[in-house]
């Protein structure tokens, strides 16, 4: 299925042309506001990275605090799950890198950090993994209406963000 805004450009009445153009407000909300959305949150999640690669180089992990960077991960597969049931291609678009980063910045934090950061980072992501799991396994198996389980999946998102 396509977009409003590939039907719109196919139809040629996104400029204004035909009958049935597509008003500004509408382009906004569905098109303008989400790809400023997967702008900001590349921002946000490309932010630790030059700490990370400053660890890389000195090959410690000095003061860096890696529990964020194993959040992030946890954080943009959530999301990611969401939006493919949502089949939101901006909610995927925006985390998807970030979870490539978040594995990245995580790995190699993971490389540099001694025996306790180490431990704490393995349990905060085997936290998360379960998590993700039991309640992705829970919505599967007991939540039976498409719109609860899609409600369900948004909760568990959120759940993971907080």
């Amino acid at each position: 299925p396509q977009s409003d805004m590939q039907e719109a450009l196919v139809l040629g009445t996104f400029s204004g042309v035909g009958a049935e153009a597509m008003d500004f407000k509408q382009l906004f909300l569905h098109h303008i506001a989400p790809g400023l959305g997967c702008i900001v949150a590349f921002i946000m999640f490309i932010s630790p990275l030059q700490a990370v690669l400053q660890v890389k180089r000195q090959e410690r992990l000095g003061d860096l605090n890696p529990l964020p960077l194993v959040a992030i991960v946890a954080n943009t597969l959530a999301w990611l799950v969401y939006g493919s049931y949502t089949q939101d291609i901006y909610l995927v678009m925006a985390n998807e890198p970030g979870l490539l980063l978040g594995v990245y910045m995580t790995i190699v934090a993971y490389g540099f950090a001694d025996q306790k950061a180490r431990n704490l980072m393995l349990h905060a992501l085997l936290f998360f993994a379960a998590l993700l799991s039991v309640t992705s396994l829970s919505i599967s198996l007991f939540v039976k209406d498409p719109a609860s389980q899609l409600q369900a999946a948004g909760y568990q998102a959120v759940g993971v963000l907080l």
